[in-house]
């Protein structure tokens, strides 16, 4: 019982620490980035999604591509872009 309640005390503290840990990532993202990371998962999503074309046509999924990437006008942070995903 001793164990487990130094081990529960133990994890619990090491988790928390662990939200403590900043991430340093880029500020933003250049234009030409962004929309070359787009192309490339829209060439993914397109190559390896079994049924992308199941529920609505591929001029519809081409329009919301197009117009994901027309919204590609500045430059984004890395959670800006991800929304856009």
């Amino acid at each position: 019982m001793k164990y487990l309640l130094l081990s529960i005390s133990f994890f619990s503290f090491a988790l928390s620490a662990l939200g403590q840990i900043k991430i340093i990532t880029k500020e933003s993202y250049t234009v030409e980035e962004l929309k070359t990371d787009f192309n490339i998962f829209r060439a993914a999503l397109e190559e390896g999604h079994p049924g992308i074309y199941r529920y609505s046509s591929k001029l519809k999924i081409d329009s919301v591509f197009s117009a994901a990437e027309t919204s590609i006008s500045g430059p984004m942070s890395e959670r800006e872009f991800k929304i856009l995903l």
